[in-house]
């Protein structure tokens, strides 16, 4: 007897929610990532520290403008995502990324290390970003949906 999986059904289809929007400034709206700034930084490294070599780098992001001239990086995946805990049909996978921040072009050393943590859940419908932390603070997760119906996710971070 031969069973075929019906991809038109919508129970079928795993719906993913895992873009980020990363935006970065400074309590006075400084955009962080905006090199003309003066007080932005002039290179930022995202390093994957979640998988077998430490320090790793990784694809997955890039830096973009919103329409009022804002940068923010764009992530979709790319650091290692490991599995933290299991619950009936519920996963939770984390992603730890640090952010090697560099105040002056062609530093040696950052200025700043600051880590990124992304809790993803899945479930078999569904696979999402759950919780954003930086430098151990939560950060408020807005969901957002784009011109095509796709979701995505934006943070902001305030140093």
């Amino acid at each position: 007897m031969l069973g075929a999986c019906n991809r038109d059904s919508e129970d079928s289809v795993l719906k993913t929610d895992q873009v980020l929007n990363i935006y970065m400034g400074n309590v006075s709206g400084t955009d962080l990532l905006n090199t003309d700034n003066e007080k932005a930084y002039a290179s930022i490294k995202l390093l994957d520290i979640g998988g077998e070599n430490a320090s790793q780098s990784f694809s997955g992001y890039s830096l973009k403008m919103d329409t009022d001239s804002t940068y923010y990086y764009y992530y979709t995946a790319g650091a290692t995502r490991n599995l933290v805990s299991t619950a009936g049909d519920t996963k939770i996978y984390r992603s730890d990324i640090t952010f090697n921040l560099y105040r002056e072009s062609g530093d040696a050393t950052a200025s700043d290390i600051d880590t990124m943590t992304v809790l993803y859940r899945w479930t078999p419908g569904l696979f999402q970003v759950s919780s954003v932390m930086y430098d151990r603070d939560t950060l408020s997760i807005e969901r957002h949906t784009d011109e095509d119906g796709l979701p995505y996710n934006v943070v902001k971070i305030v140093k």
